[in-house]
């Protein structure tokens, strides 16, 4: 059924397709055998993936340079350039955009225990949003002064005292104080 859903919708799409394998919002997760074989369609392009890291790199090996896989996550941005998953996506990358460019350029100059003290931050910032939920998104995204609802209905947004709980959280507070720095 999901080899059906996925060509027949790439059958009919102008721009080509992309999987999202996130299967903890999706609640299907895509196995190998499936995404191989919606990788020979010619207008499905690529999968942004969100599992297991191993079951990545199998993927990334299998398809060559044919399907572009986009690994989604935040925690080990990067292990994953030191082992060349160059492809990376994740929604924190929003909240903490300068951290995420420091852990690329350390990389790129091969500074990895730099790449490691900018990933602890990102870490740290991910650990946050998984203690008080996905809420906090619009709330982090707000305080940074980028306005707007980053959280998709129906999930909730935080009452007036979790945010106030969220805006004194230590590494919240290093991504204000980085702003407000920037900006003078």
């Amino acid at each position: 059924e999901l080899l059906e859903f996925f060509r027949s919708l790439a059958d009919i799409s102008k721009p080509p397709l992309y999987l999202y394998d996130l299967p903890q919002v999706t609640g299907t997760k895509l196995s190998m055998e499936t995404l191989l074989e919606l990788a020979k369609h010619p207008n499905i392009a690529g999968v942004k993936a969100s599992c297991e890291i191993g079951f990545v790199r199998c993927l990334i090996d299998a398809v060559g340079e044919s399907f572009r896989v986009i690994v989604a996550n935040g925690g080990l941005v990067d292990m994953l350039l030191h082992h060349g998953m160059y492809e990376q996506l994740e929604g924190m990358f929003a909240i903490a955009p300068r951290w995420t460019v420091a852990i690329g350029q350390a990389a790129a100059e091969g500074d990895w225990e730099q790449a490691a003290r900018c990933q602890r931050k990102l870490s740290r910032l991910k650990d946050l949003i998984s203690t008080y939920g996905f809420g906090c998104f619009t709330n982090l995204m707000n305080a940074r002064g980028i306005p707007g609802r980053f959280v998709p209905r129906p999930l909730c947004q935080l009452s007036e005292i979790q945010q106030e709980s969220l805006l004194q959280e230590p590494i919240a507070q290093e991504l204000l104080r980085e702003d407000v720095a920037r900006s003078n």
